[in-house]
């Protein structure tokens, strides 16, 4: 026995060695290929996620800001309309007392 076992398994089942690296080291580069790409497909989703959830929370600040300033246009005319009520009744009150 003059080889070696690298020699005497190819011999036997008719496989080299060469091609059992060749084979395993394909196979682990395209499992990290297949990896990376998956990461960045996962990434990219997060992402894409991520906007969309921004622009929801723009639109809902933008719908409440919007809300506010309605509001604060109803307080404004309320506001007068009450003034406007509380004339009214100051000139009822002077009315009535001179009644009496």
């Amino acid at each position: 026995m003059t080889g070696t076992l690298a020699d005497a398994a190819s011999d036997a089942h008719g496989w080299s060695v060469d091609g059992m690296v060749w084979t395993f080291g394909s196979l682990v580069v395209s499992l990290l290929f297949f990896a990376v790409l998956a990461w960045f497909l996962v990434a990219r989703s997060r992402a894409k996620v991520a906007l969309s959830r921004e622009a929801g929370y723009r639109d809902l600040a933008g719908d409440a800001t919007d809300a506010q300033y309605q509001t604060s246009a109803k307080l404004t005319v309320m506001d007068k309309q009450l003034a406007e009520l509380s004339d009214r009744l100051g000139s009822v009150e002077r009315i009535l007392r001179e009644v009496e």
